[in-house]
């Protein structure tokens, strides 16, 4: 496939797990003239812990739609959560299966072409919904969500 250099150059500036921007609690506070990289790993941090929380107690299984390099992944195994992971992108293949030392599923395809064997109780798509056409990404939910997903 390919890989989105823009997203490889970030991961290689920030130097994190996570290739989201964050969660800013107030970001009319942020002085972006001062920010510094500890500040936006800790919102990164804080993104996953903030999206995790709306995550309904009887979900076991996670399709991590977009899965970057792997931060929020990491972050759900290490909350109990059974993961699977998806993106087009042949460095976050890579990232993934070194990471992870392939013992979680990586999907090398778009969202939209995925293939599932199996149902999932949850879809985190994170930043990666703005990069899924809206009708085929919802026909495409509906297929790998189990029922009440």
């Amino acid at each position: 496939m390919s890989i989105d250099h823009v997203l490889k150059l970030y991961s290689k500036t920030i130097q994190s797990s996570y290739l989201h921007y964050g969660f800013w609690d107030d970001p009319d506070s942020v002085n972006i003239e001062s920010i510094n990289l500890q500040e936006i790993k800790n919102a990164q941090t804080r993104y996953i812990e903030h999206l995790a929380s709306f995550i309904p107690d009887k979900v076991e299984l996670i399709l991590d739609v977009g899965c970057g390099i792997g931060g929020n992944a990491e972050f759900l195994i290490n909350n109990g959560f059974e993961i699977e992971t998806l993106s087009p992108d042949d460095y976050q293949q890579k990232v993934i299966e070194q990471k992870f030392d392939q013992k979680i599923p990586f999907h090398h395809c778009k969202f939209e072409q995925f293939q599932a064997m199996k149902k999932f109780d949850l879809i985190l798509e994170s930043e990666s919904a703005c990069y899924i056409k809206i009708k085929e990404g919802f026909m495409k939910a509906r297929e790998v969500l189990k029922e009440g997903g």
